[in-house]
């Protein structure tokens, strides 16, 4: 969403991001499909950049759509993902002495599990 809102010009930010918006919250794909079609027709030519950068993420977008209803809203952003892989690395850098033996290999798990990807 940020990317597409850096690309449109100030003054239609607020149109494209309601637009935007309800491509997300759709529920589902051919009403997606139709709010997309429109929001094309609509901005091609007043917002290229912008649209351009929404066509070329919108399979991602589209692919919440195959997850149930109630977990789509969590699910569709990596926020939580990388909250969470910030508190691990956050409290393995606090905690130097672990309050037993079974806690350390646990949270050590953790650590190395999220950092895997090399971060």
């Amino acid at each position: 969403m940020r990317n597409i809102m850096d690309a449109a010009l100030k003054s239609l930010q607020p149109e494209i991001h309601a637009r935007v918006r309800a491509i997300l919250d759709a529920l589902d794909a051919k009403t997606t499909m139709l709010f997309l079609s429109e929001t094309l027709v609509a901005y091609e030519t007043k917002a290229s950049k912008a649209i351009t950068i929404f066509e070329n993420g919108f399979d991602d977008v589209i692919a919440v759509l195959a997850l149930p209803e109630k977990c789509r809203k969590r699910l569709r952003s990596t926020n939580g993902i990388e909250r969470l892989k910030e508190e691990v690395r956050r409290r393995e850098q606090v905690i130097r002495i672990f309050p037993n033996w079974s806690s350390a290999p646990v949270f050590r798990f953790a650590s190395d599990w999220f950092s895997a990807d090399g971060n």
